[in-house]
């Protein structure tokens, strides 16, 4: 028997929501059904299984609605895994993938998002105003990105992957789902919200200055080394402890 709970960890803007429907869409195609989640468990505002911190005791929890559903249920977050999250990794009763993207690119999508917050008068991501912003937030990312993949049973999937490779097909592999990635995919874009900005590879090619992409490349040289432009092809991807930031509280960027 597979593992009841499935974690889909996602840097922000690196297709970390399509690869959550990709998950909870090829499971409901399994027969496998994505109940919501107890608002004790969610809270009361959230539509999907989306979760940040959780205990021993709501993972019990979690586990046994799953069974008592007769279903696997994949849990999305932002957030770096707790201890008992990755006691369940380390002993098999639960399964991840991870998705990322060029921090530089990430960089970009949050000062879009930034703008467009701040155009509706909504707080989430209105402080991101120039790239400096971003640097702060992103340190922080790649260190739960380090955490997720310093675990067993963790997938990497960067964003290219998902949205142009065999992403897709590994991350179904992966968790052991049936079918064909095409027409599942095809059913994701078409059917469930995604959350896709602009969705192109590589933008800071064209929209960032070579000095701010020479000084992000420096800030974040150990994930360009280790993780770019794809991932070991082994689990765990990254030793306990990897640093994916080379600096700490500088100016990276102008």
């Amino acid at each position: 028997m597979r593992p009841r709970l499935i974690f889909s960890y996602g840097v922000t803007k690196s297709a970390s929501t399509y690869a959550f429907q990709i998950c909870a869409q090829g499971l409901i195609r399994a027969g496998l059904p994505q109940p919501r989640l107890p608002a004790q468990i969610l809270g009361a505002r959230r539509t999907i299984n989306a979760v940040e911190h959780l205990s021993a005791r709501q993972l019990e929890q979690i586990e046994t609605l799953a069974t008592a559903w007769s279903t696997r249920l994949v849990l999305k977050t932002h957030t770096a895994p707790d201890g008992p999250v990755r006691d369940w990794l380390a002993e098999g009763r639960a399964e991840a993938h991870a998705t990322y993207r060029d921090p530089r690119d990430v960089a970009l999508s949050m000062l879009d998002h930034g703008r467009a917050a701040r155009a509706a008068g909504r707080p989430a991501f209105a402080e991101f105003r120039t790239l400096n912003d971003t640097c702060r937030g992103l340190d922080d990312q790649m260190t739960t990105l380090a955490a997720w993949l310093a675990l067993p049973g963790t997938l990497a999937l960067t964003y290219e992957a998902l949205t142009t490779g065999d992403g897709p097909a590994r991350l179904m592999r992966h968790h052991g789902l049936p079918g064909q990635a095409a027409p599942l995919c095809a059913h994701v874009r078409n059917s469930c919200f995604v959350q896709f900005n602009k969705g192109i590879q590589s933008r800071h090619r064209a929209e960032m200055s070579a000095q701010a992409s020479a000084r992000f490349h420096a800030r974040y040289r150990p994930f360009y080394a280790l993780l770019m432009p794809a991932p070991p092809n082994r689990t765990p991807v990254l030793a306990p402890g990897t640093r994916l930031c080379a600096m700490d509280n500088r100016i990276c960027a102008h």
